[in-house]
């Protein structure tokens, strides 16, 4: 690992719901241990009062690996200030939203309830969760000022940063911690203006290294004629495999980006760690590339969630091959958003009835909850006819965390669906304003938390 003292901070990028309505469909972490403690540089706590927190070519296969390299020299440990030592869990991490004010940018920890328990201050803090995985007491942030990941420990307020030395250093990167916490999956992109490719070309790169970023290897190389990118969806339970998408790159300003609300698929691949097999597990090739028909795979990789032709919502199971019908889009402008708790016993997605010729006109929205396989009849969790509340996270594996937007944008907050088997929740009136991290659990300290 290597430390990086100097502090920076990022800039903040406003998050809009009307990309979340685009296409005609909109995640969460499996049991892990913790990665092996870094070295701790300085880092700021603020504990608080309790207050509100205002897509195609054909398969391929690939060498299982590439010759190893071992890690970057880390520096000696630096005295830490005090973190959150004392935080209650269960607690939502949160970001505050943009244009709150010109206080420094902070991480907060909140409540179910929407209280704030503590904040931590850190020299990169990101404006959405695509950035961040939460893994044990750990907030772990790709920072891309550094080229870096920043892993601060909530408890102690350490700061330490992994640099994995990979090949493509000014590329697009995702990452993902393995299940048991001692491997990271690294996923890099490039294109023609930053690395010898064809115009319109792109080359991806998985890569798997230790925890700490040493032994990197090379697990798949691919040089495609369009703008992809290779996006670390979930890790099978025992680490043998990646579930992985391929999503198309947006292309603004002669570069490439991959769209705010990344985690909605077209294309879904396994990539076999051990044969270095890269299979295509949905759609089929036969059979036309939908428009990220694809909502969620579940966290052991048995179930997925996609859309058929006409927006109805199907759960496939991806051992068996069967299908069940979850909701029908006959009745609805707009169904989807849809995703799988923590431990794939759940589905919840949203609906709206209306016109939906506008991207905030609707009469009426519902969130509703399922199980899987689907057994019963479905739940409704939130009925609205002024906002939607669309599933962005899980408190634990029955409790759903919705982000409610009003109509006409103009007021938004998280809320924890307390009771989501008793019937339909109201939304509290004081919202927690900020984007959500990942969730600190109580039941599994160790557990590995981001929303897709």
């Amino acid at each position: 690992m290597h430390i990086v003292p100097t502090v920076r901070m990022t800039s903040v990028i406003l998050l809009t719901v009307a990309a979340a309505l685009s296409g005609c469909t909109r995640g969460s972490g499996a049991a892990t241990s913790s990665p092996p403690d870094p070295a701790p540089s300085p880092t700021v706590a603020e504990p608080t009062t309790p207050t509100q927190a205002t897509a195609s070519p054909g398969p391929t296969t690939s060498p299982a690996a590439s010759q190893t390299r071992a890690a970057p020299p880390t520096k000696p440990p630096e005295a830490a200030q005090s973190g959150c030592a004392d935080l209650e869990l269960p607690a939502l991490v949160v970001v505050p939203p943009p244009g709150q004010g010109s206080a420094p940018r902070r991480f907060i920890l909140a409540g179910p309830g929407g209280e704030e328990r503590c904040r931590l201050g850190a020299p990169y803090v990101p404006w959405r969760s695509a950035q961040c995985q939460v893994v044990g007491k750990r907030l772990m942030c790709w920072d891309e000022t550094r080229n870096a990941l920043q892993v601060l420990d909530v408890r102690s307020g350490e700061l330490a940063y992994v640099d994995p030395e990979l090949e493509d250093e000014e590329a697009r990167l995702d990452f993902l911690v393995s299940p048991d916490g001692t491997r990271i999956a690294w996923s890099t992109t490039v294109d023609a203006s930053q690395a010898d490719v064809p115009e319109g070309a792109s080359r991806c790169r998985i890569s798997i290294s230790e925890a700490d970023g040493s032994g990197v290897r090379t697990m798949l190389e691919e040089t495609y004629d369009n703008l992809y990118h290779l996006r670390p969806v979930t890790w099978t339970p025992w680490g043998e495999a990646i579930y992985v998408a391929r999503m198309r790159v947006w292309v603004e300003g002669g570069g490439g980006s991959i769209p705010t609300f990344s985690g909605r698929y077209s294309e879904l691949f396994r990539l076999d760690l051990a044969s270095g097999e890269f299979q295509k597990v949905f759609p089929s090739y036969d059979v036309p590339l939908c428009n990220r028909c694809i909502s969620d795979v579940s966290s052991d990789g048995h179930w997925l969630a996609y859309h058929g032709e006409d927006g109805s919502l199907v759960l496939r199971d991806l051992v068996s091959g069967g299908e069940m019908l979850v909701a029908d889009a006959g009745s609805t402008c707009y169904l989807g958003h849809a995703r799988f708790g923590p431990n794939g016993e759940h589905l919840v997605y949203t609906e709206l009835e209306g016109p939906c010729d506008e991207r905030d006109a609707f009469e009426v929205t519902r969130t509703v909850t399922v199980n899987v396989p689907p057994e019963g009849h479905p739940q409704v969790l939130a009925k609205s006819t002024e906002a939607v509340d669309w599933p962005v996270g899980w408190l634990d594996g029955e409790t759903p965390i919705l982000d409610r937007v009003y109509q006409g944008f103009d007021q938004r907050g998280l809320w924890v669906v307390r009771h989501p088997m008793a019937g339909h929740s109201l939304a509290p009136e004081d919202l927690l304003r900020g984007v959500l991290i990942g969730v600190l659990r109580l039941s599994d300290p160790d557990a590995t938390d981001r929303p897709r």
